[in-house]
């Protein structure tokens, strides 16, 4: 007889909501470490104007947060794999969003800040 493994549909939506805060930590450290980059080029009487950039960064780890959290109250009403899986790749979605979403924040913010210290 050999052994068995089923997948329990309740662990799903938590591995997504895993991956969401993981992935959009990652996009959101990714724009902070390029808007900081912008920051320390920008010449002395923009710095409050370069400050902007950073907080919108910061903005993407939030949203990771929020759709774990959705996810999480999912665990409940999981019955199907399928209800499961959707829980999954919602997370993974999210974070994917979010890693695409700071490369283009961090591109604009340290394109923005260099030209306009020019």
């Amino acid at each position: 007889m050999e052994p068995t493994t089923t997948i329990t549909p309740g662990i799903l939506p938590i591995i997504g909501s895993g991956l969401s805060i993981t992935l959009s930590t990652i996009g959101s450290s990714y724009a902070t470490a390029l808007s900081a980059k912008g920051v320390q080029n920008s010449n002395q009487g923009h710095q409050m104007k370069a400050m902007i950039g950073l907080v919108n960064s910061g903005m993407l780890s939030i949203y990771g947060l929020i759709v774990a959290l959705l996810l999480g109250n999912k665990t409940k009403y999981c019955d199907s794999i399928v209800s499961g899986m959707g829980g999954l790749v919602a997370g993974l979605v999210c974070g994917i969003a979010n890693i695409c979403a700071g490369y283009a924040v961090g591109k604009v913010n340290e394109g923005g800040l260099s030209e306009s210290s020019n």
